[in-house]
């Protein structure tokens, strides 16, 4: 939108102007350019402190320093510069064994999360490999590239495990330590393995699903103990007020 012009209906553009005969093509351009002239020029008076129309008329400067907020951001408290700063606020700590579960569970959700992308790399690594089989002999350009792509494949899978690995090593629970970590011991030593055929990668998946549900298990139950600890110091806290 460029501008308006009481002589047309809405706004004034090239595209809308009334057809003109040969000789009125330049008049009608000279018209448009001076229309377009004139809206921004009233358009810059509103930033002109000497123009009556700088900001809207309205001649009242706008304090600085922070001594006083504009009327419409005022709101009930006009005066904030003497309200009372507000504390900082700081969580509360259920103490040791709460910090533990709470750990425990975020790593639960690591691992339950890095198992859940192993298998893509692995099946794309016996895809390459069995590539790499068909290849002719002396195809170095169509070796290059598949190496190349494993190499890419086998660095994702690395990625994943060493993922798991690090949130396996900080967890301390022993229910975890007698439930899941066995389990996640042998998916990683079995992930570095070659698998002989798709039933054997297909037994390895199930295995992933298997152990992910019971990491999800375990981390319900570190759920519960999580809220028991908060209401048992919920408790001990209306305890003390009554008192």
């Amino acid at each position: 939108k460029l501008c308006c012009s009481p002589l047309f209906k809405g706004p004034l553009t090239m595209e809308n102007m009334p057809p003109a005969a040969n000789g009125e093509k330049e008049e009608a351009k000279s018209a448009f350019a001076e229309a377009l002239a004139d809206g921004f020029a009233g358009f810059k008076a509103e930033f002109d402190p000497n123009s009556a129309t700088y900001h809207g008329g309205d001649k009242t400067a706008v304090p600085l320093g922070g001594g006083r907020l504009p009327a419409a951001l005022a709101g009930e408290n006009p005066d904030w510069m003497s309200l009372p700063i507000a504390p900082l606020t700081i969580e509360d700590s259920y103490g040791p064994e709460h910090e533990k579960l709470v750990a425990a569970r975020e790593k639960l959700g690591q691992i339950k999360k890095s198992l859940s992308v192993l298998s893509p790399p692995i099946e794309a690594i016996m895809r390459l490999q069995k590539e790499m089989e068909k290849l002719e002999e002396g195809d170095e350009e169509g070796k290059t590239s598949l190496q190349s792509r494993l190499n890419g494949e086998a660095t994702k899978r690395a990625g994943i495990m060493e993922s798991v690995v690090l949130a396996r090593d900080a967890i301390e629970n022993p229910k975890f330590h007698r439930e899941v970590k066995p389990v996640v011991n042998e998916i990683l030593d079995r992930a570095t393995k070659p698998f002989g055929d798709k039933a054997s990668f297909g037994e390895f998946c199930v295995k992933i699903q298997r152990c992910t549900q019971v990491v999800f298990r375990l981390q319900g139950d570190l759920l519960q103990e999580i809220k028991k600890i908060k209401k048992e110091r919920a408790k001990r806290d209306a305890e003390q007020d009554e008192d």
